[in-house]
């Protein structure tokens, strides 16, 4: 039983992982966004 909590201890790493990931690139983006509007150069996605 220790094995398989170990490996749900290890998923769950993970995608906090990738959540953590995934929320940097979403504000990175964000930013980019708000970037190229306060220029005047609105993205076309």
């Amino acid at each position: 039983m220790a094995q398989g909590s170990n490996i749900k201890a290890k998923a769950k790493s993970l995608q906090d992982g990738l959540n953590a990931c995934l929320q940097t690139r979403f504000l990175a983006f964000n930013k980019e966004l708000e970037l190229q509007e306060s220029l005047g150069h609105p993205k076309v996605i």
